[in-house]
Order: C-alpha cells, then sequence, then structure tokens
C-alpha cells in the first residue's frame, strides 16, 4: 500500500507540464514592490559615558633610600580633582558598507585612503564621540611621606586657557590582502 502510494505521488509529478517548474525573467512591474537594503546601520540606543577621574597623581620611591641614614619614603604629589569622559550619545550611529573599487586604485574619503583596484571592502562609518577632561584651574604640588598625603607644599601649578581636542577618525575601511 505504502509503495502504491509513493509510485502514485512520483507519478503525478512527472505528468506535469514541465514549463510548471522552468524559471522566468521577473519582469520590472512585478519587482516594483520589492525593496532591498544595502548595508548596516547600529544605533547606540542610550547614552554611552566613560569616565576617569583622579584626586592625585602621586609619583614616589617607596622605601626612600632603602633605610639608609633613617631615610623614609619620598612622594611628589600633584593635588587636585580631575576627571575625564568620553561619550557617545544616544542615537549616534555605526555604519557597516560593503563596496567594490573598479580596476585602478580608488581615493576614499575623507582623507584620500587608496583602496587596490578589484578590492572588495567593508567600510565602518564611525559614531562621534564627544571628550571633555575637567582640571581645576590651580593643581597643588607638594611632597610627602606616603603616596596620598602632601607634607610639605613645593608650590601651585595654575592651568590657564587649557584646550585638548581628542579626534576621532569619521570613517575606518577593511579590506583583505
Amino acid at each position: 500500500m505504502k509503495k502504491l502510494i509513493v509510485t502514485l505521488i512520483v507519478g503525478a509529478l512527472l505528468a506535469l507540464p514541465l514549463s510548471v517548474m522552468a524559471m522566468d525573467a521577473v519582469t520590472n512591474a512585478e519587482l516594483d514592490g520589492v525593496a532591498g537594503q544595502a548595508g548596516v546601520t547600529i544605533a547606540f540606543g542610550g547614552t554611552t559615558t566613560t569616565t576617569i577621574s583622579f584626586s592625585a597623581v602621586n609619583w614616589g620611591d617607596p622605601d626612600g633610600l632603602a633605610g639608609t641614614c633613617g631615610n623614609n619614603a619620598g612622594w611628589v604629589v600633584l593635588e587636585g580633582d580631575v576627571s575625564i569622559e568620553q561619550i557617545i550619545a544616544c542615537g549616534e550611529t555605526l555604519t557597516l558598507d560593503i563596496g567594490t573599487t573598479g580596476a585602478g586604485t580608488c581615493e576614499l574619503p575623507p582623507c584620500s585612503v587608496a583602496v587596490p583596484g578589484g578590492t572588495t571592502f567593508i567600510a565602518v562609518g564611525l559614531p562621534t564621540v564627544t571628550t571633555n577632561i575637567n582640571v581645576p584651574a590651580t593643581l597643588t604640588v607638594g611632597l610627602g611621606n606616603a603616596s596620598n598625603t602632601i607634607t610639605g607644599t613645593l608650590g601651585l601649578l595654575n592651568l590657564r586657557n587649557l584646550a585638548v581636542a581628542a579626534g576621532t577618525p569619521t570613517a575606518l575601511y577593511i579590506w583583505a590582502h
């Protein structure tokens, strides 16, 4: 009985005209409703902040003159609240696109990256990153006998019109060679 059913199904498939299984060209009108995408976008769904902060920078010798003449450790301490923040805002995007260069070398923006001809590459569009550095106008420089205390002030370090610009590229290109 089982063999009879299988034979009937195979016979029915063979009886179908071959034009039913043929591949036909699709017309432009049939493709009007089809949409395609090129590349991938990755969006940051919240603000990402990396913060580094400290209140003192210490440099010293923990054993001083190694016990000679009773000298203990000595430290130079720079005191003042410093913070560094790196921020990627909510909604910033990282994009991935794939391209292939023509026969000759292709100069890609923003700074004319030379990609060899006939090369398939990935172009990564990087998000905007904001960096903030906060330093007090005056930092205290002193000597200490421990890594976290100032026992004698050497003076003050004044920072005026401090400007720090940390840049990031706007694009990254990757290809095999």
